[in-house]
């Protein structure tokens, strides 16, 4: 039976609100349990910092990696870099620092928000130098690193747009899920930007 839940939240012309939209995440996940086995088979350590092929992950910078949970970056997952890059002074060879989070869901269907300090080498090479890895709510993940909700609902979006097609021939009741998805995509998305 299609899961309903969802779009009964996105019916009218209520705005979304942050309420919802953390509601909606919580739907969305609880649908996608059972298939977070499949996702993109990626670790937390191959997030760039420059989105190039010429640059190195930031695993390979070996940077030192502080953990309060099991989280690692061999941690599997669909990760990604939030936009927003925090400047906070130099480093003892007065080379610029930044703060970066990188974020996303583990295949565990755990929230994992990474604070990434840099270096600027040079004016073409940045240097992950120390990685704070915590598990948090989507509500933790706003709170904290300004993830806003709408971002979370896009990558959940996106990883259901990626999976639909193996769901479609892999599993029987995959098209409940999609069906809900796609649904509430048509309501949601002309509203994401309205919160």
């Amino acid at each position: 039976m299609l899961d309903t839940q969802g779009l009964s939240l996105l019916m009218g012309d209520k705005p979304v609100t942050p309420e919802i939209a953390f509601r909606l995440i919580d739907l969305r996940l609880a649908r996608m349990k059972s298939h977070l086995d499949y996702l993109p088979a990626k670790r937390f350590g191959q997030l760039k910092l420059v989105d190039s092929a010429y640059h190195c992950t930031i695993e390979n910078d070996s940077p030192e990696v502080v953990s309060r949970t099991e989280l690692s970056l061999r941690t599997f997952g669909a990760f990604s870099l939030f936009n927003k890059r925090e400047e906070i002074g130099s480093d003892s060879d007065n080379r610029p620092q930044s703060i970066v989070y990188g974020w996303g869901l583990t295949r565990a269907g755990e929230w994992l928000l990474g604070k990434i300090l840099y270096t600027r080498i040079d004016l073409s090479t940045l240097r992950a130098v120390r990685i704070e890895l915590e598990g948090l709510t989507p509500a933790g993940l706003w709170i904290v690193a300004h993830v806003q909700p709408k971002e979370v609902l896009r990558l959940l979006s996106e990883l259901m747009d990626e999976r639909r097609r193996w769901l479609l021939k892999q599993y029987e009741g995959a098209v409940e899920i999609v069906a809900a998805n796609v649904a509430e995509d048509s309501l949601l998305r002309s509203r994401l930007d309205s919160f």
